[in-house]
């Protein structure tokens, strides 16, 4: 199979800067994430999107983890559009990309390969994702 898994560097969190960089558990929300990411037992390509040398440079100590520039994460998540905040993947040339976000430490990895595993058994090969949405639906000027 055709997979990536990509971690996503950003720095910033909803709640602060540098969020991702904070000391927490002995370590960080990114530092626990790239190991779980690292020691994931999983035939897939492994990338972190890194915004800036201070990521690259962490990322450079898991061994097995490529590295994706993502200079636009430096402002995350004021990325507002989706084709910028995405940008990064249009380099990768795998088929199925799963994006992992570091804000969640409680997250297995394995969970995270069990949900390609579960999406890859169920789904026909599509380019776009469905929700089930409850309640009004609106247009983009915010009609109903």
């Amino acid at each position: 199979m055709d997979i990536a898994v990509v971690l996503s560097g950003h720095r910033h969190g909803a709640s602060g800067s540098d969020l991702m960089l904070h000391p927490f558990a002995d370590s960080s929300l990114l530092e626990i994430a790239l190991e779980k990411l690292q020691s994931l037992d999983a035939p897939c390509a492994k990338y972190v999107a890194c915004p800036d040398r201070e990521v690259k440079s962490l990322v450079g100590q898991y061994r097995g983890l490529e590295t994706i520039r993502a200079s636009h994460l430096l402002n995350w998540p004021g990325t507002n559009s989706p084709s910028k905040a995405l940008a990064h993947l249009r380099s990768l040339s795998e088929l199925w990309i799963l994006v992992v976000n570091p804000e969640f430490p409680f997250v297995d990895g394995e969970l995270w390969w069990q949900v390609v595993e579960d999406f890859l058994a169920t789904q026909s090969q599509c380019i776009v994702s469905a929700e089930s949405i409850d309640g009004p639906f609106f247009s983009s000027e915010g009609t109903p």
